[in-house]
């Protein structure tokens, strides 16, 4: 019974192995994260029911963008709403820090 375990594991190694490399990589691909708003799971951590309170969220969410960038995402989406809007910020561009380009 041992070695028949051996047997099959031993095959299907070799088949994931062969199948692995039949794969082409990618011609084209984006690093990306989503941030979603939902619960605060990502940002904000709590309601901006002041004015004060939105300078700070928008602190927040920058400094999420910058760190992104510096690990080098190249998209951001942002979910907006529960409904599932999104808006794409692109993180790498040399011509302004951040552009927002709408996804619908």
């Amino acid at each position: 019974m041992c070695e028949m375990r051996k047997y099959c594991l031993s095959l299907l190694l070799l088949l994931l192995t062969l199948v692995s490399n039949a794969v082409e990589p990618p011609k084209r691909e984006i690093r990306g994260v989503w941030l979603t708003t939902v619960y605060g799971l990502d940002w904000p951590r709590k309601p901006a029911t002041t004015e004060t309170g939105r300078k700070a969220q928008q602190r927040d969410v920058c400094d999420i963008l910058d760190r992104l960038q510096g690990c080098e995402f190249q998209y951001c989406f942002l979910q907006v709403r529960m409904r599932g809007d999104v808006i794409g910020v692109r993180l790498l561009n040399r011509q302004a820090k951040f552009s927002l380009e709408n996804m619908e």
